[in-house]
């Protein structure tokens, strides 16, 4: 049998529109620690299995399982789950694609999720073949590639995807002012993506589109800026540490053109920057101060988790606050009862909005909208 090692989670005395509730969530994360097979979950447990970055070059997004767990400790406090056990399965992908289907493979021997969630595009990619042939839907998180929920009809995406990022970007890049974008972009399933989909956007509008990709492993990232240097403006895709890199290197060679970045730069590392104030970002709306969806669960996530709300954050909170709702649906949970929801036409209301999905539609599409760091402020630009 498979060994996990499980620890409980007290839930705090969060308030609710009515009264305040305490007890203890029934929420168990485990963190897959020994290769193995796994025992038949009984049926009161709902299982999710997610490939998290533990390690590895996407290690920054730690946000996502801290939103996971505060959703499903939610879910609890909100009487949601009927009497149900939600478990939720780590495993460290380890940010590699490779390592991921491995991991996943081997727990799939005995193993018995209901849902798998696999973090990032290369990842997703990677695993997608393996929920259609153990039939178990999968609904990707930080996946932006639209190529992820394509793949079969058990794959999904909750996620901004390469056409929401360069949609949200477009309004602010017109010819003739500037008539050659540089992309620099990390060499993968997600950059990539990021590429393509500007090169169809900004084509169409006459302006010259250049590649300047760069290994996801490196932090030297002088050659891609030069290669860039001549354009009239540059936009930044990539993991956080290439993207903070590439910032530093467009100031260091003092590009005077047009700066702008995806959603991974809206966050509050980049705010913080020096040589970000002037950029123009990709931005979830969950960092308008205005925006009320997501102002208590802001507070409780920081007083939690010690550091500054993200939006990857949001996104673990809702796609399991999203499977935990769609559950309640259900008398029996199980891999097929999910995926007959999630090709229903539904409305979900998550922190980012209202989110329409129809019937067939795969993809979870999240908005995004033009925002300027001035002075260590969003100034929100639509």
């Amino acid at each position: 049998m498979n060994k996990y090692y499980f620890y409980m989670k007290t839930c705090k005395n969060y308030a609710q529109p009515s009264n305040i509730l305490h007890r203890l969530t029934l929420v168990i994360a485990a963190i897959i620690a020994i290769s193995g097979a796994g025992c038949s979950k009984p049926d009161s447990v709902m299982e999710i299995y997610v490939l998290f970055p533990e390690t590895g070059f996407a290690s920054y997004l730690a946000p996502v399982r801290s939103g996971m767990e505060m959703a499903a400790d939610d879910l609890e406090a909100r009487g949601q789950l009927k009497n149900r056990e939600l478990r939720l399965l780590f495993a460290d992908s380890k940010s590699d694609p490779h390592t991921a289907k491995k991991k996943l493979t081997e727990f799939l021997k005995n193993g018995d999720p209901d849902v798998i969630i696999p973090v990032l595009s290369s990842v997703s990619l990677e695993t997608g073949p393996v929920s259609l042939q153990e039939e178990i839907p999968m609904v990707a998180l930080v996946a932006t590639n639209p190529e992820v929920p394509r793949q079969n009809r058990y794959t999904y995406s909750y996620y901004q995807s390469a056409t929401d990022e360069i949609r949200a970007l477009e309004p602010m890049v017109n010819y003739p002012e500037v008539k050659s974008l540089a992309v620099i972009h990390q060499d993968d399933a997600y950059g990539q993506a990021i590429y393509h989909q500007a090169g169809e956007t900004f084509s169409g509008k006459g302006i010259r589109v250049l590649s300047a990709p760069y290994p996801a492993a490196t932090q030297d990232i002088s050659n891609q800026v030069l290669l860039a240097g001549n354009s009239d403006a540059i936009l930044i895709a990539g993991f956080e540490a290439g993207c903070i890199a590439a910032l530093e290197e467009i100031r260091n060679q003092n590009f005077p053109g047009l700066i702008l970045g995806t959603s991974t730069m809206s966050t509050e590392i980049f705010l913080e920057m020096e040589e970000a104030q002037g950029i123009i970002v990709a931005s979830p709306s969950v960092y308008n101060p205005g925006y009320s969806l997501v102002k208590d669960l802001k507070l409780r996530y920081e007083e939690e988790f010690n550091q500054e709300f993200h939006h990857n954050a949001a996104a673990g909170y809702d796609v399991i606050t999203m499977l935990g709702s769609l559950a309640e649906e259900l008398d029996k949970v199980s891999p097929e009862n999910i995926l007959r929801l999630l090709e229903q036409e539904f409305v979900f209301p998550g922190l980012f909005g209202d989110v329409y999905k129809s019937r067939g539609q795969r993809s979870f599409n999240l908005p995004l909208v033009p925002v300027q760091f001035r002075e260590g402020e969003r100034i929100f630009l639509q």
